[in-house]
């Protein structure tokens, strides 16, 4: 018997609503659960950073802000659009910082979170849009017309039965229909379930790629997205010693330390009174001038470690019963600069250094004498010799300096050291200006 028409239809059209109504429910679903509690507050953070920062190229300020809206959001504490902004911002100021390599990490992120999320244009760069490009980004896919409705299959009234293959053609659809909303309904529940990523770690990133400098100038190399590794330097730098009070110069052996040699050049032997001249009086003493080359290679983001060789002018006559003067300088150092990347930013900073090699250092002083106790009380005019300290062979020297950049990898270098020498041991100091060029 066949059943009545009017039910048949009713019952197959309330079963077509209800697993439409299902599957619309599982596809809205996620999208409300995905809302976070933090969203406002984050967005108003990245609103900050863009648009007090960003806009007036304070990048650093901007880069720390955005980080702590992330922070904000924690692991779940925002929607999967808003950490997705979130990332996608960050990626456009490491742009604007030189960082190319984590902008592009931060692209992906933003797209793993958000993958239909689009660049800002009134903030896109050629150099932003190379960097989104590179992490997967797309322009906004072309809408694909839906599908038309299907009509259901009409029965035959004639024969009052439904026509066999539209029939099953129908059930085909239905099933097809059911399982795509369960399959919608499985993605959306493990979206949930899977755990979010920690904003403060990046994924692999597999692809180096480059891009111009602005203005087009200078091509950066695959994979350059920091500070140079190494640096040259040129050097002038002016050596003080510390001179201590002492009598009877001239008349000492002291072919180590001091020398006196007259107006000519000759060292002087005498005549020479002991009392009246013929000394030293305490003080700080110009020494020797030298020209330096620099290398030194970055460890890390603070410390670089190199060497310098150099040439030292200004030296003392070899006497009679010494050895020559050394102008060669040969130096280790250590140098700790302060600050956060400070070889990535191009702002002013101090550091800490500590030196040590070869050197000499020769200081000279004026001294007035008389040849004899009876010169000077006739009241004759003293004369004057030259009184050389020779110094050193090997030093130490920590220092303190300030780096004044003309660019984020080249600057000027100004430097205070003291000094410790021995092998002939003394105490000194100086002082240096330098060059320093990023290669």
């Amino acid at each position: 018997m066949r059943p009545p028409r009017s039910r048949s239809v009713s019952l197959h059209f309330t079963v077509r609503f209800a697993a439409t109504l299902l599957g619309s429910v599982s596809l809205f679903a996620p999208a409300v659960a995905a809302a976070g509690p933090r969203d406002e507050q984050a967005l108003r953070m990245a609103e900050e950073a863009i648009n007090q920062h960003y806009l007036n190229e304070k990048y650093r300020q901007a880069e720390r802000g955005l980080k702590k809206a992330l922070q904000r959001c924690g692991r779940r504490g925002c929607s999967k659009e808003v950490m997705g902004r979130l990332n996608r911002d960050l990626a456009m100021v490491q742009v604007a910082l030189g960082k190319p390599k984590e902008a592009r990490r931060r692209f992906k992120r933003a797209l793993r979170y958000d993958p239909d999320i689009q660049l800002d244009a009134s903030l896109v760069t050629p150099e932003v849009e190379e960097a989104f490009r590179d992490a997967g980004g797309n322009p906004p896919p072309v809408a694909t017309p839906m599908p038309q409705p299907q009509s259901e299959p009409e029965p035959d009234r004639e024969r009052g039965i439904f026509d066999a293959d539209a029939a099953a053609t129908q059930q085909e659809e239905d099933e097809e229909e059911e399982e795509a909303f369960e399959s919608s309904s499985r993605v959306a529940t493990s979206m949930d379930d899977d755990e979010e990523p920690n904003p403060n770690e990046l994924p692999d990133f597999e692809e180096e790629s480059s891009w111009d400098d602005v203005g087009g100038k200078r091509k950066k190399k695959r994979g350059d997205d920091g500070p140079p590794g190494f640096y040259f330097s040129l050097n002038a730098q002016q050596d003080a010693l510390l001179v201590p009070a002492e009598q009877s110069i001239c008349n000492l052996a002291q072919a180590n330390q001091y020398n006196c040699f007259d107006h000519t050049g000759e060292e002087y032997a005498g005549p020479i009174w002991d009392r009246y001249g013929n000394q030293v009086p305490g003080g700080v003493a110009l020494a020797t001038t030298r020209v330096m080359l620099g290398l030194d290679g970055r460890l890390g983001e603070n410390v670089l470690l190199g060497v310098r060789l150099g040439y030292a002018f200004r030296g003392a006559p070899t006497p009679r019963n010494g050895d020559g003067f050394v102008p060669w300088h040969a130096e280790l150092r250590l140098a700790y600069h302060f600050g956060t990347e400070p070889f990535a930013r191009g702002k002013v900073r101090p550091f800490l250094s500590l030196g040590s090699g070869l050197a000499q250092v020769d200081s000279h002083i004026l001294m007035d004498y008389f040849t004899s106790e009876t010169a000077y009380r006739a009241g004759a005019k003293p004369g004057r010799l030259d009184v050389w300290r020779r110094v050193g062979r090997f030093f130490v020297a920590p220092g303190l300096g300030l780096m004044i950049p003309t660019s984020t990898s080249s600057g000027f270098a100004l430097e205070v050291r003291g000094m410790y020498l021995f092998d002939r041991e003394a105490y000194g100091g100086a002082g240096s200006l330098g060059y320093v060029i990023g290669l």
